[in-house]
């Protein structure tokens, strides 16, 4: 048994597949046969499946799915046809709009100031691709899928004006609420959900796997938090009513799926006077001290896995025979 490919996984359940098959051949019906254009094909000896996997029985020629078969027939690689066609069922953003933000942001004065006032280093920046546009006069954070494909594009208010009392607005049509850093923590066994991308991000800056929603205290989402199953996940989020209600929610939501929780709560009485982690960063280092040492020492105990035939343990997919 093999590991599927799962970005194809994930492109044939997107994709009207049928119809892009049409486009080679129009005369394809439903897991049909027809005529291959490889060979002088007489009797439309060329199996095609609804997923697109396909074998000619004339002459041999066969494609293992739907990716591989747009890569022979448009003359292409299977990872320049995975990339194409992922784009286009996620909708992609390109890549060169947020490098365009990334290059205004070290233009701009502003913007460079209160990333540094925040606390958020250089080398942060850049390894998160955060950058400014100069339309909205916001700083923009890219959300990337575990496929590094941009999916959205966070933009945070970061002076008065007339919409600063909305924090963070997404690219339009965009807004579907995901982990952040997605890209990462689909590679880490334990994680740090935190509230927000600023106390994503400076977790991630002091060495902590932190992860957040992007949406907010209360934001969940169901079609993403297999990205916790199996692993240990502790939660600490903003220390005011909304995050102590968000941080509840997270924890019974992850009590379904992660293998082990935990919710951080320190003594201090910094902790209830600084919101969350940034302020913490910036005006109480003790208690984020207390934080990473309580993460780094929490060693639940490992539980026996049952493995189902046929279904990854880690991700609960499917593989392929």
């Amino acid at each position: 048994m093999k590991c599927s490919d799962t970005m194809a996984n994930f492109i044939a359940s997107k994709l009207d597949v049928v119809n892009t098959i049409k486009n080679w051949f129009p005369a394809y019906t439903h897991d049909g046969q027809v005529v291959c254009p490889h060979h002088e094909d007489k009797n439309a000896s060329l199996h095609i499946n609804p997923e697109g996997k396909a074998l000619c029985h004339g002459c041999g020629w066969k494609a293992s799915n739907i990716v591989d078969l747009y890569a022979k027939m448009e003359g292409k690689s299977y990872l320049e046809a995975r990339k194409e066609l992922y784009d286009q069922v996620v909708d992609a953003i390109p890549a060169s709009k947020y490098v365009a933000y990334q290059t205004a942001l070290f233009k701009n004065a502003a913007p460079q100031d209160y990333l540094d006032d925040r606390g958020v280093r250089s080398d942060t920046v850049k390894a998160f691709r955060l950058g400014y546009d100069p339309s909205t006069h916001r700083i923009t954070i890219p959300i990337l899928d575990q496929f590094s494909t941009c999916v959205n594009i966070r933009m945070a208010a970061f002076q008065k004006s007339r919409d600063s009392k909305c924090k963070m607005i997404n690219s339009r049509g965009h807004g579907e609420v995901r982990l952040y850093p997605e890209w990462l923590a689909i590679k880490e066994d334990k994680l740090l959900l935190v509230e927000g991308e600023w106390d994503c991000l400076i977790g991630r800056q002091i060495g902590l796997p932190t992860v957040t929603w992007t949406g907010g205290a209360t934001s969940w989402s169901r079609d993403y938090e297999w990205l916790f199953r199996g692993k240990d996940v502790m939660v600490c989020y903003d220390a005011d009513d909304a995050g102590r209600r968000g941080g509840d929610a997270a924890l019974i939501s992850l009590a379904r799926i992660a293998a082990n929780t935990k919710a951080f709560m320190s003594e201090r009485t910094e902790f209830t006077t600084g919101k969350d982690l940034n302020d913490w960063h910036l005006h109480s280092p003790s208690i984020v001290l207390q934080l990473k040492q309580e993460f780094e020492r929490w060693s639940p105990q490992v539980m026996d896995v049952r493995v189902q035939s046929g279904i990854c343990p880690c991700c609960g997919r499917a593989y392929d025979e």
